[in-house]
């Protein structure tokens, strides 16, 4: 993306545009949003991924895990350089999340994420955070704690 094409769009526009490609899979549109030396944290998970492979195969282990998850409902706020946005993930575990089995059950869970954007208009650090107890807990593969 040319610093031209950049100016035209809000760094929430641009946090629009990876949630659409996630939603459609697009992965080698997602990538292309990366730059080069971008981080993007899972902090639920504790995993931080390095880079633009790095950081869709993490975006992409979501899908393999619901395979029909979406982004949805999302709001964006933007300050600068920066867009947070939150959104509903929804989908149904048809595929292992991590050491979870398939539990084949809907679940809509609350993100919030902190994205980035370099004068390009790509994505230079992330950050999600979610209830990952709450999700497991939907899905049950733990316990509700008392």
């Amino acid at each position: 993306m040319t610093d031209a094409t950049k100016e035209t769009r809000s760094v929430a526009e641009l946090h629009a545009r990876t949630a659409d490609a996630f939603n459609r899979r697009d992965w080698g549109a997602l990538r292309a949003m990366v730059a080069a030396d971008a981080t993007y944290t899972d902090h639920a998970q504790g995993v931080t991924a390095h880079g633009p492979d790095e950081v869709v195969g993490l975006l992409a282990t979501w899908s393999a895990a619901f395979s029909d998850a979406r982004i949805e409902d999302a709001t964006y706020l933007e300050a600068g350089d920066v867009s947070v946005s939150r959104f509903v993930g929804r989908g149904v575990q048809d595929g292992p999340l991590g050491p979870f089995p398939p539990s084949n059950i809907h679940t809509e869970t609350a993100f919030c994420e902190v994205v980035r954007f370099d004068g390009g208009g790509k994505t230079v650090a992330g950050d999600v955070y979610y209830d990952q107890l709450g999700l497991l807990t939907r899905l049950g593969h733990i316990p509700a704690p008392e």
